[in-house]
């Protein structure tokens, strides 16, 4: 299971938006002259080329089990609360929204309105982003680290966030690009990330929706 970011799309969504772009162009030229023969001419000259090229992505990687378990996407938030394509895709990966002090992208877990809680029970945004240590009021947590445990069965402490090359498919037509997608999927599925049900789907796959 692959959940699409912003700005991916499949090879099969370019051709039906390509398609869909050739029937406006008909009704545009069968209104002029010579439009059927100009058409004729530009359907056939059209090249589709699909490449492979590489690009450097994060993953978060687990020591325990010498792998990663998820590939950190550019919808995936950062302590500082900010997603990661609000981030300089250079370096630490800066945040880049106004007024934000985060120096450096650092992954948080979280689907949905869930996400992942330090040991001194606050979230990752009651933390300062760089020190990580927390700002609640009287709270001692010098930094974060949650008791968490991921469906792989280690605990939290023991993954990182690693960068890493991934191939990824391009599709272009005429040689301009037309639609970029990453052609890796996910090791451990986005909506399995809470310990347990992953386990539970390889006991019992019709226990669980896909």
């Amino acid at each position: 299971f692959q959940r699409p970011g912003a700005g991916e799309a499949s090879a099969m969504e370019a051709e039906k938006a390509l398609a869909g772009a050739l029937g406006r162009l008909k009704v545009g030229r069968a209104k002029s002259r010579g439009g059927k023969r100009q058409l004729a001419e530009i359907e056939q000259n059209l090249e589709f080329v699909e490449t492979f090229k590489e690009k450097k992505v994060l993953q978060w990687y687990c020591n325990g089990c010498k792998k990663p378990c998820l590939q950190i996407r550019e919808e995936s938030r950062c302590i500082c609360g900010h997603r990661l394509k609000y981030h300089d895709t250079k370096g630490k990966r800066k945040c880049c929204e106004n007024r934000c002090p985060c120096k450096g992208f650092f992954y948080i877990v979280a689907e949905g309105s869930w996400t992942l809680r330090c040991q001194c029970k606050h979230k990752g945004i009651d933390h300062d982003p760089n020190t990580h240590a927390c700002k609640k009021p009287n709270c001692s947590c010098t930094k974060f680290k949650s008791p968490w445990v991921c469906n792989c069965d280690c605990p939290w402490s023991m993954h990182e966030q690693v960068e890493a090359t991934v191939m990824v498919k391009t599709i272009s037509v005429n040689n301009n690009e037309f639609v970029q997608r990453e052609d890796v999927n996910e090791v451990n599925p986005w909506q399995d990330l809470k310990r347990g049900l992953a386990s539970l789907r390889m006991r019992n796959p019709n226990s669980l929706p896909n």
